[in-house]
């Protein structure tokens, strides 16, 4: 039981940072993208073809 409660303060605090940031971006008027995946998923090489026209 106690795992759980840590568990969702930890993703409770997660919440709380992300909805600050996507605030932040809003104000600012900037374009974020939040890639997550498995290592090796092709993450750094989608971004680099992005970049690279």
């Amino acid at each position: 039981m106690k795992v759980i409660t840590i568990e969702r303060k930890v993703l409770q605090k997660n919440d709380e940072i992300a909805s600050k940031n996507r605030e932040l971006f809003k104000q600012r008027n900037i374009f974020a993208i939040n890639l997550v995946s498995s290592p090796g998923s092709g993450k750094t090489s989608l971004l680099k073809k992005q970049l690279s026209g």
